[in-house]
């Protein structure tokens, strides 16, 4: 990605002792303060340094990635995990835990550094002072995963003046968020507008607005509680929706939901739409590489031997596996064709961020939708970054070019739905709209033509290999592909891997397998049209149904975005509805994976926040435990 690619360089010759504690005081490098802050190219990179904390391994490079228990009550870790943050049998030297802490007051000590010195180099004030809004909003960024993450925390806005300096208290949480409502609103004023920046992998007024609305909504919820900030939520939402008034420039929903996703896997930017995003990028001749684990850990699950088979749809450990629940959300419909009934969702957000396969040791999905059971629903994994999209080649077995999303512009609509129900006591239309925009985009309203939802097999045929291949063409549309199950020479099944788009009517389906015969199928394509997606205020009800109208459709629109647990413990019902899904779990999932219900019967009420590091409380004597830990 274009913006980060300096940052290799920056990290060779400046290092900030990323695997110290933020106790530390100077770089271990040979450049100092006083003969490195020379230069705009200094600063810069200085800059870079500072954003490279977000695609940190212990950040959105990895760990945070399905591995945190972050998802809460949409997913559950799907691997046989028994202790550790994963699962929610956390400890104080969990090292996951650990790390997170040590990358935010890194990225904490490399922004206090460079403010500190960002007078020094003669250059344009203009660009300076874009360069310390950037750097105050990330410090104050890295202090809201704190805060909500740990709670009260050390407040440090500037380096140490001497390493006998080991005495940091905690700061209360509500000191801490009128710390970043501070430094973010004073860095606002200071950035580029989204016009000007011109993709998502910088820091835009845009972006300030957005999560200052999030930081809003986080400070009036549980446990701060300030109702006052609902007004504030609304306000910076609200201007991320109007034009901007310095450029003109207007956010808006792309029309295809799946898009936003091959976006992210293709180094391509929708900045109408993905606001801000954690930019990685890798070349296959091995110039550079800022690949991580975008789509490996929170993938597909493709576990395969083969070069060919890994280039193709490439290699992805599928972490994170849904919850019957969040599959239900989404709802069901039921068709009948000719004898066989489909049972789909009209939702087409569904069988995208589910997927409703997974890859065996070749290009071949393995069926698992529509789910027979509530066990069966437990099986699907998370499917928003799918390796297949991905350009570059030869693909890594582990990383991968694919960025991740800080903030989209479906998020803000909908926390202006929920700021303006609390603050006017109920739904307006203004509100009501918001989240209709979202719910159309969900439903396929601001696509062109519809996509193929279902593959219906009327002959099963005879004599078919595995290597049987499914061709779909005609209809209109472009980009639709599917694959063949194959049991005793016959096409049990066929899943879709990818519905496409652009059919105005159903495509031709072809069956070609060496020695196979008679074998059919028909396309079943969506009835956008004919659904549903608007709410009336008359059918929502109270500002209380209004709200429970938003918490599903967040959900349902930023599943396995890192935002979930943070919304439930803001709304209070964290640890309820984390007990729901422990019960629902061992009650209706198959044996297979019951055993990891574990990540929900774990779950105590201390688990709305982490245990501050061990390592920490040792080297700081201002630190002491939180409650419970």
């Amino acid at each position: 990605m274009k913006y980060i690619c300096k940052s290799i360089v920056l990290i060779l010759v400046f290092t900030l002792g990323s695997c110290k504690s933020f106790l530390d005081t100077e770089p271990k490098d040979f450049l100092s303060k006083q003969n490195y802050y020379t230069t705009e190219d200094h600063l810069n990179r200085a800059l870079i340094s500072v954003y490279d904390i977000l695609g940190s391994n212990n950040t959105y490079g990895s760990n945070m990635l399905g591995r945190m228990g972050l998802d809460a009550d949409q997913a559950f870790y799907g691997r046989n995990e028994k202790t550790g943050v994963s699962v929610y049998e956390t400890a104080a030297t969990d090292p996951l835990v650990t790390s997170f802490w040590q990358a935010m007051y890194d990225g904490i000590n490399r922004a206090n550094v460079l403010l500190e010195n960002a007078s020094r180099p003669a250059m344009n004030e203009a660009k300076r002072n874009t360069i310390i809004g950037e750097a105050k909003f990330l410090r104050a960024y890295y202090y809201f995963l704190l805060v909500t993450n740990f709670g009260d925390v050390p407040l440090k806005t500037k380096t140490n003046d001497s390493p006998a300096e080991t005495n940091f208290p905690r700061v209360p949480k509500r000191e801490i968020y009128d710390f970043i409502i501070k430094e973010m609103t004073e860095a606002e004023a200071m950035v580029s507008t989204a016009g000007k920046v011109g993709f998502g992998g910088k820091i835009s007024k845009s972006a300030v607005r957005g999560i200052l609305a999030r930081v809003c909504l986080h400070m009036a919820g549980h446990p701060v509680n300030d109702v006052s900030k609902y007004a504030e939520a609304r306000k910076w939402a609200k201007m991320v929706m109007d034009p901007d008034p310095s450029d003109g420039y207007v956010h808006a929903l792309n029309p295809s939901y799946k898009q936003i996703f091959i976006n992210y896997a293709q180094d391509l930017y929708d900045l109408k739409e993905s606001i801000w995003e954690v930019e990685f990028w890798g070349f296959a001749d091995g110039t550079y590489s800022e690949s991580k684990r975008v789509g490996s850990n929170n993938g597909i699950r493709a576990h395969h031997t083969d070069n060919a088979t890994n280039d193709l749809i490439g290699y992805a450990y599928g972490y994170i596996q849904t919850t019957a629940s969040h599959f239900m959300l989404y709802g069901s419909e039921s068709k009948a064709i000719g004898s066989v009934v489909l049972e789909y969702s009209n939702d087409m957000r569904r069988d995208w961020t589910i997927a409703p396969f997974y890859y065996g040791t070749s290009h071949n999905g393995a069926k698992v939708y529509p789910p027979a059971t509530v066990a069966d629903m437990y099986r699907r994994l998370s499917g928003k970054w799918r390796r297949e999209y991905e350009l570059i080649k030869p693909k890594s077995k582990n990383d991968t070019p694919q960025n991740y999303p800080l903030l989209r512009f479906s998020d803000v609509l909908l926390m202006f739905a929920e700021a303006d129900n609390m603050v006017n006591e109920g739904p307006t239309p203004e509100a009501v709209e918001a989240l209709n925009k979202v719910r159309r985009r969900g439903y396929g309203k601001n696509l062109k033509a519809e996509l193929v939802r279902n593959i219906v097999i009327t002959n099963q045929g005879t004599g078919y290999p595995a290597s049987t291949t499914i061709s779909i063409t005609g209809g209109g549309g472009t980009g639709a592909a599917a694959t063949a199950t194959v049991v005793s020479g016959k096409i049990t099944d066929i899943t879709i891997t990818d519905e496409g788009s652009g059919y105005t009517s159903a495509p031709t389906i072809t069956i070609t397998g060496t020695g196979g015969k008679n074998a059919a199928a028909t396309a079943v394509i969506s009835q956008i049209a004919a659904t549903k997606a608007d709410f009336t205020i008359a059918e929502i009800g109270t500002k209380e149904d209004f709200l429970k109208l938003i918490q599903d459709e967040r959900t349902r629109e930023l599943a396995f975005e890192n935002l979930r647990k943070g919304d439930l413990v803001r709304w209070g019902i964290f640890y309820q509805n984390m007990q729901n899904e422990a019960q629902d779990m061992v009650t209706g999932a198959a044996s297979t994976w019951s055993v990891h219900s574990r990540y929900f019967t774990n779950v105590r009420q201390k688990d709305e926040v982490w245990p501050i590091p061990a390592r920490e409380i040792g080297l700081n004597q201002g630190l002491v435990q939180n409650p419970g830990w």
